[in-house]
């Protein structure tokens, strides 16, 4: 997409997708509540079904009164990023996506389909990689991928319903849930989404859009770590959780979720350590070139969230009680510091990379018994 857009029309359009992570703020939380209670369920279909319509329910209504709010506040916000209001406007639309499609393909994750799981996903992706470029080349540039991302949205949802028809014509059986354990996931999994995306929304606060769309695209290959070991944590949480649940332990699976993204990370670091210019030049231009002193300190810190990911979902698969709330201290720490602090774009990667250490280290000890 890069190479079909100018830097600064690719920082309007990474400002628009990192709006989108923050709009799924409260997706990972309800997926992973609805993983924690299907796994718990499992082979109760009746039970999934009801916690399955209850969560819609609330998901539509709160998306509903989210997006009003956010449509108001998109009108100083276009003055603060320098985006249109109507890119805003339906960028926005994704914020239904965050409490629909999180709770389908949680109960998806939770039955332990993780083929079905995988194929919704990269069709998804694929839809918006594949409809974003066809739109951008006819002309409608930032505009046309965002109705990329929109249309892979609507794609994902129906494709959703599939794996689930079975549970679907089940009879609703009434269950119970822990509020306790469901505010520990929101406040760990929303400081995680939040260190994930607002980098590139601070960058182009901060620094012109130029320089802000050559931080993007440092930002966008480091992500490729991040989003790239997601799947990693899918399939480690329901698997962790019943463990737990059954009282045994989960250790050996979170060492082999452990392996599996140091080996990913290394290899990812590796190829951009050697190959930073080849890959710039495949992917994008000549013009992006000033993005390779920050490409491995940008990819590094998402290395680690990677790590942090996987150890607060281990934490999160057992019922302890510890000071996860600090986790938002420390993302707005970051936000303080970056602030006050980022004299240029390299000491803003830098404070970036320095406060995932500092994630990392507290996910550690999160995770410990």
């Amino acid at each position: 997409m890069a190479r079909l857009l100018s830097p600064a029309e690719y920082a309007v359009l990474s400002a628009l997708i990192s709006l989108t992570y923050i709009f799924n703020i409260p997706s990972e939380p309800f997926q992973t509540l609805i993983v924690k209670y299907c796994s718990k369920y499992i082979k109760k279909n009746g039970k999934i079904k009801n916690l399955i319509y209850d969560y819609l329910k609330l998901g539509l209504i709160y998306s509903s009164l989210i997006y009003g709010v956010y449509l108001i506040i998109s009108i100083f916000l276009r003055n603060i990023l320098g985006i249109d209001y109507w890119l805003l406007a339906l960028i926005g639309i994704l914020i239904f996506s965050a409490f629909i499609t999180p709770i389908l393909r949680g109960a998806i994750q939770g039955i332990k389909k993780f083929k079905e799981l995988g194929i919704n996903l990269i069709l998804e992706s694929s839809i918006k990689l594949i409809l974003g470029i066809i739109l951008v080349v006819s002309g409608m540039k930032v505009y046309g991928a965002v109705f990329g991302i929109l249309l892979g949205f609507l794609a994902a949802v129906l494709f959703s319903l599939i794996p689930l028809k079975g549970i679907f014509k089940e009879k609703r059986l009434k269950e119970e849930t822990e509020e306790k354990y469901g505010l520990k996931v929101f406040i760990s999994m929303t400081a995680l989404v939040l260190m994930s995306s607002l980098d590139v929304i601070l960058a182009l606060a901060l620094f012109k859009p130029e320089i802000a769309g050559q931080y993007s695209i440092a930002s966008m290959l480091g992500k490729i770590i991040f989003f790239g070991t997601q799947a990693i944590g899918k399939a480690m949480f329901p698997l962790s959780s019943i463990s737990h649940e059954k009282g045994h332990s989960a250790e050996g699976i979170l060492k082999k979720a452990l392996i599996f993204i140091l080996v990913i990370s290394i290899v990812v670091l590796g190829l951009y350590w050697f190959f930073a210019e080849k890959v710039i030049l495949f992917l994008f231009n000549t013009g992006y070139y000033h993005s390779l002193s920050l490409i491995m300190l940008v990819s590094l810190s998402f290395a680690l969230l990677s790590f942090t990911n996987i150890l607060t979902l281990y934490y999160l698969s057992k019922k302890q009680e510890k000071r996860e709330y600090l986790m938002i201290l420390l993302v707005l720490g970051y936000m303080f510091v970056a602030f006050i602090a980022s004299k240029d774009i390299v000491r803003f990667a830098e404070i970036f990379l320095g406060f995932n250490i500092l994630m990392f280290l507290y996910a550690i000890v999160l995770s410990r018994k």
